[in-house]
């Protein structure tokens, strides 16, 4: 079995919009937990602090993340703070009858902020393309992707990008994250040619 680090469709955009998403959701928190505070009239108010500091912290962390954190070493501890007062803010305004549209947001948040806390593991940490004889396995952000070796007809490994050729003149192509020596990538090519060799003798 083989590994190599390759970069993920879409992975920049992901990267960019992570920032706004940040400061969108410390908005909301901001704009509900003083909503909750005027319908409280002034009561619960440590509640209503801590609601304020978590918008205020997520907001900050969205406006200053490219700068102070550009690796994102903070960014899962956020997310969990978000996807725990998204969801404490939810049960709060349930009391209130009127509010029916408010709870069906906030927990949408809470789900949407805790999706994000998976699917970003996958954007800010290297994904890795898998070559083992059940098949070529494609990272992706949810779950991998197999493509197995009998739909398979070449694989063309480069120090750049590797490419996988299938029927119907049909490729994939990905970017080669990482430097990797030569020999390497000529073991990994070798394996994959070994393995489209014995599926095609199999069929």
């Amino acid at each position: 079995m083989f590994k190599l680090a390759v970069k993920l469709e879409g992975i920049e955009r992901r990267k960019r919009t992570t920032s706004w998403l940040h400061a969108a959701a410390g908005f909301y928190l901001l704009v509900k937990s003083f909503d909750y505070f005027r319908l409280q009239h002034g009561q619960h108010l440590l509640w209503v602090w801590l609601y304020v500091a978590a918008g205020f912290v997520s907001l900050l962390y969205g406006v200053l993340k490219k700068l102070r954190d550009p690796n994102a070493r903070f960014n899962p501890a956020i997310r969990l703070l978000q996807v725990c007062v998204f969801t404490l803010l939810a049960i709060d305004f349930i009391p209130f009858e009127s509010r029916t549209l408010d709870v069906m947001l906030l927990f949408t948040w809470a789900v949407g902020c805790l999706l994000l806390l998976f699917t970003e593991r996958k954007v800010y940490n290297d994904a890795e393309m898998v070559f083992a004889k059940e098949g070529i396995f494609i990272p992706g952000y949810f779950s991998n992707r197999r493509l197995f070796w009998n739909n398979i007809s070449e694989v063309v490994v480069r120090p750049d990008y590797i490419t996988i050729f299938q029927g119907n003149e049909r490729y994939l192509q990905y970017e080669v994250l990482k430097n990797t020596h030569p020999s390497a990538l000529d073991e990994i090519a070798l394996y994959c040619r070994e393995q489209v060799l014995l599926a095609t003798k199999a069929a």
